[in-house]
């Protein structure tokens, strides 16, 4: 009897290579993969080996929230997401209105696992090109995003 050969596609050993390099990257075996190579979660489960997680985590990295319990009956949910501008801002998008987005899109999750926001952090990765009038036009987004959502 005559046996077919067995054949794997390209796209199934690279997928199998990437999941392989990704497995070792996580568990510390490999140290050259690429950022795009370990993906979100490869990442995130990097900085959680390395960091821990305290007694108080009642939901630890790799969501789009993180809560610690405060006291017996407090939690403070965590939340922070980057806006990055080859992706999520589209051209002619201003500085405000991008300011304004990273704010809705923030509370937004929040919003979807039932919670309503106390207070926010801005991080910010700026280029040194940017102007005085820049970060004006960014600060008018984020108050103009914070105005939208407590209102609602």
């Amino acid at each position: 009897m005559e046996s077919t050969p067995r054949c794997l596609s390209i796209d199934s050993t690279i997928q199998n290579t990437r999941r392989r390099r990704s497995s070792e990257a996580i568990h510390g075996e490999a140290d050259l993969t690429s950022l795009k190579m370990l993906g979100e979660l490869g990442i995130i489960k990097i900085l959680e080996r390395a960091l821990g997680t305290s007694p108080q985590t009642v939901v630890g990295f790799g969501d789009d929230i993180s809560a610690v319990r405060l006291a017996k009956n407090q939690i403070a949910v965590l939340k922070t997401d980057m806006l990055v501008g080859s992706t999520d801002i589209p051209p002619g998008m201003t500085m405000k209105q991008a300011a304004r987005k990273a704010v809705v899109a923030n509370v937004s999750d929040l919003a979807a696992k039932g919670i309503r926001p106390l207070a926010g952090v801005v991080a910010l990765g700026l280029p040194a090109h940017l102007t005085e009038r820049n970060i004006h036009e960014i600060a008018s987004g984020l108050a103009q995003g914070r105005r939208n959502m407590v209102s609602h």
